[in-house]
C-alpha cells in the first residue's frame, strides 16, 4: 500500500511571464505593415500541478508457484491543471492568462494471472491472462471562460466544415478521451438520419 503526491512543472518556456511570441513586419504597397500575435499576462500565483493518488498491491502464489500472478488498484487526484484561461480585454491587456484550473480523477484495476500447465524436462507451457481497467474523469474545469466544456478533436474533410464537427471534448462529470458523435439510422433520398437531442430523427447535424 503506498500514498505520495508529485507535482508537474512543465508549462511552457515564458506563460508565466508578460511574453510576445513575436513581432513581425509585412510589406505592403503604400507602407509597411506590422503584425503582432496573441500575447499571454504575466502570472506570480502559477505554481506546479500537483497529483496525490494511493494504491494498493497484492503478488500471490499457489502450488510451488504453479498459479501466480498480481492484483493493483488506485485511486488518484490532480488538481491545479496547467491551462490557457481566457480573460476579458480591456480591462486586461491579454486575452489569455496561464493559470492553474481543471481537475481530474483517475481510478484502476489491473490483474494479472499466469499458470504453469505443464512443466516437464524439454517442454513446458504457461499461459499469462492480463486485464485492466482505467478510467479519468474531468472533476472540474475551473472558474474561466471553459467552466462547461473545452472541444478537441475537431475533424475535417470533403462535406465536413464547421463548428459542428468537434467529437470529443473536456466536459465536467464525464470521462477524458470519449467520442461525441451522431447516432446513424439509415439512409433516406440520399441523405443520412440520424436521432436527435430530444430522439427524434433528423438529418441535421449540429
Amino acid at each position: 500500500v503506498g500514498y505520495g503526491v508529485t507535482g508537474n512543472d512543465k508549462f511552457r518556456n515564458n506563460h508565466d511571464a508578460l511574453y510576445f511570441p513575436g513581432l513581425a513586419t509585412a510589406p505592403d504597397i503604400t507602407d509597411v505593415s506590422s503584425v503582432s500575435h496573441k500575447f499571454y499576462y504575466e502570472n506570480y500565483d502559477l505554481k506546479w500541478e500537483e497529483t496525490s493518488e494511493i494504491n494498493g498491491g497484492l503478488d500471490f502464489a499457489f502450488l510451488h508457484q504453479r498459479i501466480s500472478g498480481s492484483i493493483d488498484v488506485y485511486s488518484k487526484q490532480t488538481k491545479d491543471i496547467f491551462m490557457n484561461v481566457p480573460q476579458p480585454v480591456p480591462p486586461n491587456y491579454s486575452p489569455y492568462l496561464y493559470a492553474n484550473s481543471a481537475s481530474f480523477s483517475g481510478k484502476g484495476i489491473e490483474f494479472t494471472l499466469r499458470v504453469l500447465a505443464v512443466d516437464k524436462p524439454g517442454f513446458s507451457w504457461s499461459t499469462l491472462l492480463t486485464a485492466a481497467h482505467n478510467l479519468t474523469k474531468v472533476v472540474s474545469l475551473g472558474n474561466n471562460g471553459y467552466s462547461s466544456l473545452i472541444k478537441y478533436g475537431y475533424l475535417s474533410g470533403r462535406g465536413i466544415v464547421g463548428n459542428e464537427y468537434y467529437v470529443s471534448g473536456l466536459i465536467p462529470g464525464e470521462v477524458v478521451g470519449a467520442f461525441y458523435l451522431p447516432r446513424y439510422v439509415s439512409l433516406s433520398t440520399g441523405r443520412f438520419v440520424y436521432v436527435g437531442t430530444n430522439g427524434q430523427y433528423t438529418n441535421n447535424i449540429t
